[in-house]
């Protein structure tokens, strides 16, 4: 499990979940997360492309910073990941300052959608159709 890319929040609870258990599993994995660690802050960028969330982002920063002090991994890697999460946080502050807001008004301007006849018995046929 720890030989593929897991994210700050998997490794984080991974982590967690082994400190507060059992020092036999710490024992075990303990090469395997020194190797995880790094493999998870140099991949961060490819991780954080496809969140659409900023609140998660805080809890990342911290994860891998946090992380990367417990191995005394190469602080200019920290910084990276770290720039690379506050990039994609800017990235969607801009996307959602950019998007046109949506209106919940129930104002009907400028809704051109006529359905006739046809469109309406099509729509509705599977919802009346019965065997019979």
């Amino acid at each position: 499990m720890l030989g593929s890319n897991l994210g700050p929040d998997d490794l984080g609870q991974l982590i967690e979940v082994i400190d507060n258990n059992d020092s036999v599993i710490w024992q075990i994995l303990a090469s395997d997360v020194v190797d995880a660690i790094p493999r998870m802050i140099d991949n961060v960028h490819d991780e954080v492309e496809y969140i659409e969330s900023e609140s998660i982002f805080t809890d990342f920063i911290s994860t891998v910073e946090r992380l990367a002090q417990r191995i005394g991994y190469d602080k200019q890697a920290v910084a990276l990941a770290r720039q690379a999460i506050e990039q994609r946080i800017e990235e969607l502050s801009g996307k959602a300052a950019s998007e046109v807001e949506l209106s919940v008004t129930g104002d009907g301007a400028g809704l051109t959608d006529v359905f006739d006849d046809r469109e309406l018995g099509n729509l509705f046929a599977p919802l009346v159709w019965s065997e019979g």
